[in-house]
């Protein structure tokens, strides 16, 4: 057997080896530099009150001009899997439920009708303006630009103090309409694909996808919560599986025919709302700062990614023999359209919420729907993450016939004027709008001094009674009463103590503290004049002490 080849065989191999070491090291210089980034020019906006995603774009749009720094391409089908599911379920899980309830008329007003009012306007327009292009492709480009994102009015929102009513309008608003226009979307793909659409087939479809979505939700949130119930697990495995389980219910949902999406949004929303219940107290305040700082990190790199990709985009216009300038008018014009039919849309609800109040007697918490708030919810309107991620998931081919999909690279210019424009032109004047808006009182809660009063008093009482319904059983435990008993009658008479840290005494106390949170989730179900976020402070501050006893 002849072997004189084995050792140009190995130097192959060898080399082989080292281009993939480098290519791996440069890829992890890469993504350091731009976590690096991604903090530096944060801190920047935070000081100077910039919503930090403007910032990334401006970036990342400068940066990838410079010529010969390397590209990262991911492979669009991944796209929508790696940034969707988890930057939901963040968002999903910081909703409040009961705020939802009070405004769910105008959220589902702006998720789905305003959706494809959006869609049939930017199909009708595109068809109109733009030589060639089909009524299919005009709705997939409906479709990707009709979802909102709320980080960078969240963002924005954090320096200037708004009413609660007007931010839970736009972020579920935000979630829900990711989920709508990505229905949208995949209906307008397999159009452009086919070159065919079955409105009846469609519309049982859309049903499914919305009953199936929201039961795999909640039934991969049941089966994760029995399955770490049962094997007991521990604060990171229960964090883990957390930042799994949007994943899951993303794969599962698509894989049945339904919307991933509302499968993320509904399992967030279950495990936010009951996650009193749920998890536990260490879980609960490291699960959220791991999930802040997570979310965080995806939220930049898709904007940045945002800039540092449209060079690409760009010589893909190119490519395709079309005026850069043309396309940019044509991005111009479709993105003032978008913004006209959300005003639009929201002095349409503003008029008929108005008249349902006056016909229901209540102008004020379920109907009203004034105009600081039609002006605030019509200007944040801003597109990003998942118009990127949709846009970059349109497949190169179409899978059919094997031929270049119809005007990708079109369809993603203009996904990105219209993000951009929204981004600089909104995002930037946001602060300052919000700034010169007057709202009214419109007392939705109870003011917050006596809201955490109340729910102190309460919670003192209650706890008080609590202990008389369980008596000590030992000498250790009676010490333990005794200071419980002059530490919630202090409570009550506004007076502070120090929390004794024995070790005999800590589990009588956990048993106390998960009661006391079981006591806050039924205030929270029972007392919609008390905003949820004061509950969930009370909620964290009840986790804290009970860490604060663990460690002690």
């Amino acid at each position: 057997m002849n072997l004189a080849f084995l050792p140009f065989f190995c130097i192959t191999l060898q080399s082989e080896s080292k281009k993939q070491k480098k290519m791996i090291e440069s890829f992890a210089i890469y993504v350091i530099s731009m976590i690096v980034v991604i903090s530096l020019l944060t801190m920047l906006g935070s000081k100077l009150k910039i919503a930090y995603p403007v910032l990334l774009v401006l970036f990342g749009l400068v940066v990838g001009l410079i010529p010969g720094l390397p590209k990262i391409t991911l492979d669009p089908e991944l796209i929508l899997i790696i940034f969707l599911p988890p930057l939901l379920y963040e968002s999903a899980m910081s909703v409040s439920v009961k705020e939802m309830r009070n405004w769910w008329r105008i959220i589902l007003s702006y998720a789905f009708l305003l959706v494809l009012l959006t869609a049939l306007s930017v199909a009708l327009l595109a068809v109109w303006l733009i030589p060639g292009i089909s009524l299919s492709t005009g709705f997939l480009l409906g479709g990707i630009v009709a979802s909102t994102d709320a980080v960078s009015a969240n963002v924005i929102m954090k320096y200037v103090k708004v009413p609660s009513r007007v931010s839970t309008i736009i972020e579920t608003e935000s979630m829900l309409n990711d989920a709508s226009s990505l229905i949208v979307f995949s209906f307008a793909l397999v159009a452009v694909a086919t070159g065919s659409f079955d409105a009846g087939q469609a519309s049982l479809l859309f049903l499914w996808m919305v009953l199936g979505g929201v039961g795999v939700g909640l039934l991969v949130t049941m089966a994760l919560v029995k399955l770490m119930r049962w094997l007991r697990t521990d604060t990171k495995v229960s964090i883990v599986l957390s930042l799994i389980a949007p994943y899951i219910m993303y794969l599962i949902g698509e894989a049945i025919g339904a919307s991933g999406v509302l499968a993320v949004v509904s399992g967030g929303m279950m495990l936010g709302y009951s996650n009193v219940k749920i998890l536990d107290s260490e879980t609960r305040i490291q699960g959220l700062n791991v999930w802040r700082n997570f979310a965080f990190l995806l939220n930049g790199f898709a904007f940045l990614l945002l800039g540092l990709d449209l060079p690409e985009v760009v010589s893909g216009i190119e490519q395709e023999g079309l005026s850069l300038v043309t396309v940019t008018l044509w991005g111009v014009a479709l993105t003032a359209l978008i913004i006209v039919v959300r005003f639009g849309t929201s002095l349409a609800i503003m008029v008929f919420s108005w008249l349902c109040g006056k016909l229901n007697g209540d102008l004020n918490r379920k109907f009203l729907f004034d105009l600081p708030t039609c002006c605030i919810v019509g200007w944040s309107g801003m597109r990003g993450v998942l118009a990127l991620a949709a846009a970059l998931s349109i497949p190169l081919v179409v899978e059919a016939t094997g031929e270049p999909f119809p005007h990708r690279h079109l369809v993603l210019y203009l996904t990105f004027i219209i993000i951009l424009i929204t981004l600089l032109l909104q995002g930037s004047t946001l602060s300052a709008l919000l700034k010169r808006v007057k709202f009214p009182e419109y007392n939705d809660h109870i003011p917050e001094d006596t809201a955490r009063r109340l729910i102190q008093m309460e919670l003192s009482q209650w706890s008080l009674e609590y202990i008389q319904r369980h008596p000590a059983t030992t000498t250790e435990e009676q010490t333990l009463v005794d200071y419980l008993t002059e530490y919630w009658e202090d409570e009550l008479s506004q007076k502070k103590k120090i929390m004794p840290t024995k070790e005999e005494d800590k589990k009588y106390f956990y048993k106390l503290c998960q009661k006391q949170r079981m006591l806050l989730y039924h205030i929270n179900r029972e007392h919609p004049e008390i905003s949820e976020e004061i509950i969930r402070q009370f909620v964290r501050n009840v986790d804290l002490e009970e860490e604060r006893l663990k460690n002690g």
